[in-house]
Formats: structure tokens, C-alpha cells, sequence
């Protein structure tokens, strides 16, 4: 009896470890555009299957939102009239994408709250893999088949929003099959 219930558990243990593959890759990050990328020791990577809709879009507001200072930090170094005129519709553009997501700063501020909350479940989630970056910048990790949202947390860099203040963050789609290792390199800028 014993025999079968050691073979049964073996077997079982097999047919487990044969739905599953792999996933690894270095982190850095630069300080500048001009500087050389750096081990970005600690970092912290998440893999889920939850839903990160909220986290996505408060990002890419944050984002909109950081041409618009830049274009508008470079309409005051020049006087070009085609350079002005481009800015200024950049900047419209970007006013408009942010407004069909959030129509005002209230929308902004909710979303920016609502997509903390969906980080911390992640993070929280037992479900959601987790592995810290090393001292070489490197990370890997053995997940079940399936498609995943990958969230990469710095440790070096930091932003101003409520959401990137212990650390910039980076996410993307990825796609886990069996027996194959997937390489995600990431730099933190």
C-alpha cells in the first residue's frame, strides 16, 4: 500500500512539474539617458494573473502627463513658430487621450487610488509569483502554463506619482509555455 501511495505521489508530482516553464532576465537602471545602466539589486518582480487594467491606465496618464510638462519645459527654449505649433498640438493630443481616460483631476486621483489597491492585492495575493532581483540584477522564476501580467517594481528609481513612490514600475503581457524559458530584460529609466 505504501509503494502505491509513493508511486501515485511521484507520478503526481511529475505530471505537475511538466505543465510548467520559465522565466528570467536581468534589471537594471540608468539615471540618465547619458549614464550606463546599473544592477538594480532588490527590485522586486510580480507575476499574476489578475487584472491590471487600473494600474495600466493610471500609468499611461502619468505618462501623458509628463510629455505635457517636457513639451511645455520645451516650448520655452525656442522660438521657432513650427516647432511651437507642433509642441502646443502635441500637448492638445495629450489632454485629449488623458481626458478620454479621467475627465478631470477627482477621476485621476480615484484611479490613482484604485490602481494602489490592486497593486497591494497583487503583492499580496498567494497566488502571484514573486521574486527579488539579486545582487547580479538577475531574477527567474518556474510558473504553471498560462498567460500572466508581469509588474517589475525598482528599488532605484522613484517617481512623484502616489503609485511609482517606492519605486518606478513596469509591466507587460507575457505568455508562459510548457518546457520553454522566456527571457524579460528590464531597464529602468
Amino acid at each position: 500500500m505504501k509503494q502505491k501511495i509513493i508511486f501515485l505521489f511521484i507520478l503526481l508530482l511529475s505530471l505537475v512539474s511538466c505543465n510548467q516553464g520559465s522565466i528570467n532576465g536581468y534589471v537594471t537602471y540608468q539615471l540618465s539617458e547619458f549614464g550606463s545602466s546599473s544592477v538594480d539589486q532588490y527590485a522586486e518582480i510580480y507575476i499574476t494573473k489578475k487584472n491590471i487594467d487600473t494600474i495600466k491606465t493610471f500609468l499611461t496618464i502619468t505618462h501623458l502627463e509628463e510629455q505635457i510638462q517636457q513639451y511645455q519645459k520645451d516650448m520655452k527654449r525656442t522660438n521657432n513658430k513650427y516647432i511651437l505649433d507642433s509642441l502646443q498640438k502635441k500637448i492638445i493630443e495629450n489632454k485629449k487621450l488623458i481626458r478620454e481616460k479621467a475627465s478631470n483631476k477627482h477621476d485621476i486621483s480615484l484611479l490613482a487610488d484604485k490602481a494602489m489597491r490592486n497593486l497591494i492585492k497583487i503583492k499580496e495575493d498567494k497566488r502571484t509569483y514573486k521574486e527579488l532581483v539579486d545582487n547580479e540584477g538577475m531574477y527567474s522564476s518556474t510558473i504553471k502554463v498560462g498567460n500572466y501580467n508581469l509588474i517589475a517594481i525598482s528599488e532605484m528609481i522613484k517617481k512623484e506619482n502616489l503609485l511609482e513612490r517606492r519605486g518606478k514600475l513596469f509591466i507587460m503581457p507575457i505568455s508562459i509555455s510548457k518546457d520553454k524559458q522566456i527571457k524579460v530584460n528590464i531597464n529602468f529609466k
